[in-house]
């Protein structure tokens, strides 16, 4: 018993180390289970085969925001797609976000276009409140 007692205090440091690397692969294979189960199911959702996702109530959709890449924003036409499915699918209120200010300086041909939904530009690293 003595014996067990001063092996175990003189190598406490490599049972301590055995039991740290056990603990880090207990862990890092839950994390790959967890990891490979999520992308079974992005799988499953994105060819259909689960409708986790199918009924979205556009009611309760009070704001929706969008950041548009700023090079993406010179195109108005893909914007103005954008934005027609969104109407199509019943959203009235858009916060539209790029980082140069694009979408702000051509917001006249999206209101025109658009006069019956709520548009709002931002530009920059505005915090909304």
């Amino acid at each position: 018993m003595f014996i067990c007692i001063q092996f175990v205090i003189q190598n406490d440091h490599m049972i301590l180390l055995l039991l740290w690397h056990i603990l880090y692969l207990v862990l890092k294979v839950i994390y790959c289970v967890w990891e490979k189960m999520r992308a079974i199911e992005s799988y499953l959702i994105a060819n259909g085969i689960v409708k986790t996702y199918e009924d979205l109530n556009v009611d309760r959709v009070k704001y929706l925001g969008i950041v548009v890449d700023s090079d993406e924003a010179r195109e108005t036409s893909k914007v103005i797609k954008l934005l027609e499915w969104l109407s199509d699918i019943g959203v009235k209120k858009v916060f539209l976000y790029d980082r140069e200010g694009v979408l702000k300086m051509s917001k006249e041909v999206f209101l025109e276009k658009f006069d019956y939904m709520v548009l709002n530009f931002w530009s920059g690293f505005q915090i909304l409140v």
